[in-house]
């Protein structure tokens, strides 16, 4: 062993960065969930951004909310532009969070097989599709990503059908189901003319806090799923 104090740290038992094994190879997810957790932030801040403007402008000026009424002044015409910007990139994140909840899907469901995991019911390319096929995406998604999680514990073994679903799975997607039919029912109602006041800027901020705890619980689910990957990659891919 080297005296050097400025010499490079030893390091013992290193993730492989890519291993074939059978006709998939590993490769970890850490950057994926990274750009996960990027993604949700961003959706949060101005998620939260745009409800705060919103409940400003709704509490002060009455036709706020009529997209026909003329602006009352300098303020009211700042709030607008806020909601505007902030609803845009919170848009843009979702978008981005979405992109990458599916590569580290696919990804990790490669992955598993490659550690060993057998049986498994969704193929990498089917835990993508499940949501983009109404009626289905209601379901599946969920029961996609729960797949993963248990096939990526102790995945060589062949007894992954019997490993415990991660506890955050069903108040993630419970999150994202009832925040999401929330707030496009409210949405769509005020599109044709219907005015909920206070009482909707209420529904609002509940499908939006729904909405944001979802996210936040999903980079907690995919970095369990990429530490136990990377745990099980340093025991089987020598």
């Amino acid at each position: 062993m080297s005296d050097n104090p400025y010499s490079s740290p030893v390091t013992t038992d290193p993730i492989p960065s890519s291993r074939r094994e059978g006709q998939y190879s590993f490769r970890s997810t850490e950057g994926l969930v990274t750009a996960a957790k990027i993604g949700v932030w961003c959706y949060g801040i101005s998620g939260i951004a745009t409800l705060m403007m919103t409940t400003v402008g709704t509490l002060r000026y009455p036709s706020f909310n009529d997209m026909e009424a003329e602006l009352s002044d300098t303020t009211e015409q700042l709030l607008i532009l806020g909601i505007t910007g902030s609803t845009i990139i919170s848009g843009l994140a979702l978008l981005f969070t979405a992109i990458v909840t599916c590569m580290f899907m696919h990804r990790s469901s490669k992955n598993a097989r490659a550690l060993g995991a057998t049986s498994m019911e969704f193929t990498p390319g089917w835990t993508v599709g499940v949501w983009f096929i109404p009626i289905i995406n209601l379901f599946r998604p969920y029961s996609a990503m729960k797949e993963i999680q248990m096939a990526s514990t102790n995945p060589s073994d062949g007894a992954w059908k019997s490993a415990e679903p991660l506890g955050l799975l069903a108040p993630w997607w419970a999150c994202w189901l009832i925040g999401g039919i929330i707030e496009r029912g409210v949405s769509r109602a005020e599109l044709k003319g219907i005015d909920f006041g206070v009482g909707g800027l209420a529904v609002h901020w509940i499908s939006g806090i729904l909405l944001i705890a979802s996210g936040f619980l999903l980079t907690q689910i995919l970095g369990h799923i990429l530490g136990l990957q990377n745990s099980a990659a340093k025991k089987t891919l020598r």
